[in-house]
Parts: structure tokens; C-alpha cells; sequence
């Protein structure tokens, strides 16, 4: 451990270094924050290029903090677990689902599906590495003004009678993993994300200093994008899609959770092409988007895409990973992800340098029930640490917050800082149709009710194709 004079104590020297650096630049430095002088020069010279490095890795982070003074702090060592128990028996829910598109414009089909796994594709198979765009955040990258408005339209669109009065907070998977790591005692990277208010809802929001990435197809860029394109194929009328995303309600702890993420595939355990199509069930036929044609002031029209889509089946969602290691895959660090996003299949492919010669096909979802038994304790501080960030958002009168959780300080703690964003986490339109009027009015009667007729469409930012 590594003690500042001024009180504060890190686990590393370049952590501690770090925080003199911190002090002297706001002009708050004592005495004893001060870089320390007793390293070689060429220790301080690397020190200096490693902090460098760090400092223009992360000094993102603060762009929109409006004070380095913390709201809150969410200390790990004191971090009281939640009372109420977290389990997940009891039946998720689908919000939504869609397709994002690939195309220039910024386009997404509702409802969407994952690709269907293909069964009989014979092994081994030799695949390039990866190569071209790797989104981080998809939703991001393409409405980084809204990403969260795809799961809003798509509510509406599948779910006319939904609204968000009863959840209390609506997050990115990804998210919720970093946070579990947190409660956990792992010690993850640094990270940040956005906390916006829609009435009592809090809206976690993932925050990535860049939302996407080139890969080029060098050495040790993985071969997983290009093993699910292989071994999954969309269906039709989906064939130009480029991710499938879905979002389910259900609680975590006593908090009602809306959960978007993306889903690999649609697996069903059958081996004919036919039985495959049982992975889409509860056909919509013709929905009706006309209730949700209001952005931007524009009309509804026509689906651009009029086939019948149904709605994929919640037991048939399929995560897929790929390994190196040819003995039996290590299903445990994966397990999180997949409770999380209630995702019972796990595919995983094994391959030396692309060979790919073994597939292995679990049933995660048997394991759900053990698992968060051993993982009671750090769940139900998920659920303290959810409620701590609403009360924060709350007690800075439902003004934006950011909240950062800063690799190798001490103690481990999450803080959370005023922002001076001044959007909204969704567009007007969608809290008028998705939470009850202010005036006491319902979120079903502003919406004029919900169409009988249903059909699939495409949606494209500023309406409906």
C-alpha cells in the first residue's frame, strides 16, 4: 500500500503518482503531494510515458463533470448488501426486440431475430481472423444522442400497452457486469457511465471514449465475428442485418429492470432447417406501427420489408464465444453474462489459429439456479449499488450524473459527479407514449390505443419506412 501525506492511500506507486499529479494541476496540492524523487531517472522517465498514457486514456472520462467534488461515493469495503433475495425464476419479459441494419442511413428493423445456428456444417473448418468494424456500442455509435431510443420505439411498437412507470431502472448488460465486478471484489478496468432520469426511471447509460473499432486482421484479433457469420444465418427478410438486440424485463433484487443487450443467435436443438424456424414463435402478422409514427413529425408508411416475421423465442437465445483451448471450455466466467442477459445456450467453438475441429453446445441455463446461490452476496449488492446511483441522480434534483469507478484507487470505490450534459435520455415523444402524463393521465390513452393489426417494419432515424 502507498500513503499520500494528505491521507489518501493507493495500491500502486504509479496509482499514487497519479493522484500528485491530480492535486498539483487543481492547485490543491499539500506538501507532501508531491512526485516522488527518490527513482532513477529512468524509472521516473517510464513512469512518466506509462501515466502519460493512462492520463490520455481516461481524461475523457471528466469532460462532462461539472465539479471534481463527488456526489456520492460508493465505497466497496462498506457496501451493505440488499435484503430482498435476487433469483431468476421468476419469467422474464420481452420489451422489444430489433434489428440494426447495414446500410448508410441509421435503420433498424422491429420486431428482430438472432441468426438461426446452422446445424450439419462439417468439421473441421479453417476461418480467417476478424476483420472490418467492431462495434463496441452499436446504439452509441449510431444515435449517440439517444442510444437508448431503438428500445423505446421497439416497446412501442411490440408492446403498446408497456409502459416504464414500474421500472426503476433501464441499463445496458454490459453495464451491469462491470457494476456485478465491482460488487464482486474483481478489480475491473476503469470505467464510466452516464446516469439521466425519465421521472422515477433511472437510465444507466454505457459510456466508451470510442463506440467502434477497426480491425484489420492482424495477428491475435480473434476469429469470433467471423465464426458466428459461418455457423448462423439470418432469417429472410433479416439477411442485411448487422446485430440483433433485444431487451427483457425482470426484477433484480426489489428493482424492476429493463435489460437491453445483444444476442448472438437463435439455437434450437434440432438438427433439420425446418424445425429451425420453431426458434421464431407467436407470429405478429400485420403490426401496426401507426401508433409509433410521431418522431420528428413524420407520418407512418408502409413496412419497407412486408414479410411476416414472429417473434424469436426467449428458450432458443444462444450466446457464442470461441477458445483456443481445446479441453473443456470454461464456462464459469461466462455465466454472468448469460444470467444477466437470461440467455440459456452457450456456444462455444474450439480452434487452433482459425482451425476450428469441436463445437460444444450447453444448457447454461440449468446452471442459473447454482449460480446465483454462490453468488447471493455480491448480487444483492448489485441491487444496494443500483438503488445508490437512482438516490443520487434523485438528490441532484434528476439532473444528469456521471459515475466513475477509477482502477487502482483506494479505497475501491465508485463516485459519482453532477454533470453538465443537458440532453435527455430519451426524446420527448417517447416519455409523452411510455410514461403516464404528468397530469395523472395514462401513457395508453396519449398513445391513442393499441392497433389489433400487426406487421413487421423498418424503422429509420426520423421515421417509420
Amino acid at each position: 500500500m502507498f500513503s499520500c501525506p494528505c491521507g489518501r492511500s493507493f495500491v500502486s506507486e504509479n496509482a499514487l503518482d497519479q493522484h500528485r499529479r491530480d492535486k498539483l494541476r487543481l492547485g490543491g496540492a499539500s506538501p507532501g503531494c508531491q512526485m516522488s524523487t527518490n527513482a532513477s531517472p529512468q524509472t521516473r522517465a517510464g513512469r512518466h510515458t506509462t501515466d502519460q498514457s493512462r492520463r490520455q486514456t481516461s481524461s475523457w472520462m471528466c469532460d462532462d463533470v461539472a465539479s471534481r467534488e463527488a456526489i456520492c461515493t460508493i465505497d466497496h469495503g462498506t457496501l451493505v448488501p440488499s435484503a430482498a433475495t435476487v433469483s431468476s425464476t421468476q419469467a422474464a419479459e420481452l420489451v422489444g426486440s430489433y434489428n440494426w441494419q447495414n446500410c448508410k442511413n441509421v435503420e433498424y428493423e422491429i420486431p428482430g431475430s438472432a441468426p438461426v445456428w446452422q446445424h450439419g456444417i462439417v468439421l473441421p473448418v479453417q476461418l480467417p481472423p476478424d476483420k472490418g468494424t467492431l462495434f463496441q456500442d452499436e446504439e452509441v455509435s449510431r444515435i449517440s444522442e439517444y442510444p437508448f431510443e431503438p428500445l423505446a420505439e421497439a416497446a412501442a411498437a411490440m408492446n403498446p400497452g408497456f409502459n416504464f412507470d414500474e421500472v426503476d431502472v433501464v441499463v445496458n448488460r454490459h453495464s451491469l457486469r462491470k457494476l456485478l465486478d465491482f460488487c464482486g471484489g474483481r478489480t475491473p478496468e476503469t470505467f464510466r457511465v452516464n446516469l439521466l432520469m425519465v421521472r422515477e426511471t433511472l437510465f444507466i447509460e454505457r459510456s466508451e471514449k470510442n463506440a467502434r473499432s477497426l480491425i484489420r486482421g492482424t495477428q491475435n484479433v480473434g476469429w469470433g465475428k467471423t465464426f458466428e457469420r459461418t455457423f448462423t444465418k439470418y432469417p429472410a427478410g433479416l439477411e442485411n442485418s448487422t446485430a440483433h438486440h433485444r431487451s427483457l424485463l425482470y426484477p433484480i433484487g426489489n428493482l424492476n429492470c429493463v435489460v437491453r443487450f445483444e444476442l448472438d443467435a437463435c439455437y434450437q436443438n434440432v438438427s433439420d432447417e425446418a424445425a429451425n424456424l420453431s426458434c421464431l414463435d407467436s407470429p405478429l402478422g400485420n403490426l401496426s406501427l401507426s401508433d409509433a409514427a410521431e418522431t420528428n413529425g413524420t407520418v407512418d408508411r408502409p413496412a419497407k420489408n412486408p414479410h411476416e416475421l414472429g417473434v424469436m423465442d426467449q428458450s432458443t437465445q444462444a450466446e457464442i464465444k470461441t477458445s483456443s483451448n481445446r479441453k473443456n471450455p470454461n464456462i464459469s466466467k461466462y455465466l454472468p453474462q448469460l444470467w444477466l442477459g437470461r440467455t440459456p445456450w452457450l456456444i462455444v467453438g474450439s480452434h487452433t489459429d482459425g482451425n476450428f475441429g469441436e463445437i460444444s453446445i450447453i444448457d447454461a441455463g440449468a446452471r442459473f439456479t447454482s449460480w446465483e446461490t454462490r453468488r447471493q452476496v455480491e448480487l444483492r449488492k448489485l441491487v444496494a449499488v443500483l438503488a445508490r446511483l437512482r438516490d443520487a441522480v434523485r438528490g441532484n434534483g434528476g439532473g444528469n450524473c456521471v459515475a466513475i469507478y477509477e482502477h487502482g484507487s483506494t479505497p475501491r470505490a465508485i463516485k459519482v459527479f453532477a454533470s453538465t450534459m443537458s440532453r435527455r435520455a430519451l426524446p420527448d415523444v417517447w416519455i409523452r407514449k411510455l410514461w403516464a402524463a404528468e397530469d395523472g393521465g395514462t401513457a395508453s390513452s396519449e398513445m391513442g390505443g393499441a392497433s389489433s393489426t400487426q406487421s413487421a417494419s423498418c424503422v429509420e432515424r426520423g421515421g417509420w419506412l
